[in-house]
C-alpha cells in the first residue's frame, strides 16, 4: 500500500495501536487504520489551519519570511494551525498576536486549500483556511516573532509566487491576486 506514498506518510510511521499498544495495528488505507488485537480504528484526517492576508491602505499585500523550516527563508502568510477547542476565527487572531503581535479586526473569508505540510520527517495534510483583512496599523507596529523573522509590504505585481513557501499559499495569494485584478 505504501508503494506510491511519501516516505513522511502516516502508513509508513504507524506502526502500534495507540489504545493496546499491539503491532497488529494495520492500515486499511491511506487514512485509515485498525487494530486486529483490540478492534480500535484510527483515522489520519485533514489539519485545519488558517492563513491571513493582510492589505494596507496602498494596496499592499504583506508577507512574512519564515523563520523556521518547513520553507525556511521563504515567503509565507501569517497563520498556523488550529489549536484543539478553538475556532478558526480565534485562531486567525491569536495567530497574528504570536506572530506580529497586533490585533485585528474585521476578518473576512477568502477561500480553502488542501496542503501538505512535512514537519519533523511526518507529513501532516491541511485544510489551510485563509481570511482577508485591512491593516490599519502603522507597519513600525508590527513587529515579527515566534516563526516570522521579517515582513514585506508587496504590490500584487511584485509578488513573485515561485518565492512562497507551500503550495497551498502560493495558490491563496495568486487568487487573491487574480481577484484584485478581475476587480480593478
Amino acid at each position: 500500500m505504501n508503494r506510491n506514498l511519501p516516505k513522511e506518510h502516516a502508513v509508513n510511521f504507524l506502526k502500534y495501536c495507540p489504545h493496546c499498544g499491539s503491532e497488529q495495528f494495520v492500515a486499511q488505507s491511506t487514512k485509515e487504520f485498525a487494530c486486529a488485537q483490540c478492534g480500535f480504528h484510527f483515522f489520519t484526517n485533514s489539519a485545519a489551519a488558517v492563513a491571513i492576508i493582510i492589505e494596507n491602505e496602498r494596496g499592499g499585500i504583506m508577507l512574512t519570511r519564515r523563520a523556521r523550516d518547513p520553507w525556511k527563508g521563504m515567503l509565507d502568510l501569517p497563520g498556523g494551525f488550529v489549536d484543539p477547542g478553538e475556532s478558526v476565527e480565534q485562531a486567525a487572531h491569536r495567530e497574528i498576536r504570536e506572530e506580529l503581535g497586533i490585533e485585528i479586526d474585521h476578518l473576512q473569508y477568502f477561500a480553502s486549500s488542501a496542503n501538505k505540510y512535512v514537519f519533523s520527517n511526518y507529513l501532516i495534510e491541511t485544510t489551510d483556511i485563509c481570511f482577508t483583512c485591512v491593516a490599519s496599523l502603522p507597519s513600525a507596529a508590527i513587529v515579527p516573532m515566534d516563526d516570522v523573522c521579517e515582513i514585506l509590504w508587496l504590490a500584487p505585481d511584485d509578488i513573485n509566487l515561485e518565492t512562497i513557501g507551500g503550495e497551498s499559499i502560493r495558490y491563496l495569494v495568486g487568487s487573491y491576486i487574480a481577484m484584485k485584478k478581475l476587480r480593478h
